[in-house]
């Protein structure tokens, strides 16, 4: 999840994940003029996927995570 500079001095940054099946996708991607802004954008899309996605399972007990699975 790199943020880049460009040669215009704006700054990209991409956010990428895993899927179910393990491929990385593109979560997608913004420019900024500030870093400051690329990084909090990036933190809102991980929170966001965090959200949604595995983390999301952490609390639930092992033998329904393991049943989920089978």
């Amino acid at each position: 999840m790199p943020i880049t500079k460009k040669k215009n001095g704006k700054y990209q940054a991409r956010f990428f994940y895993r899927d179910d099946e393990g491929k990385i996708k593109s979560g997608g991607s913004q420019t900024f003029e500030r870093k400051r802004d690329a990084q909090s954008w990036l933190q809102q899309q991980k929170d966001k996927f965090n959200s949604q996605g595995e983390f999301k399972r952490a609390d639930m007990p092992f033998i329904d995570f393991w049943m989920d699975l089978v």
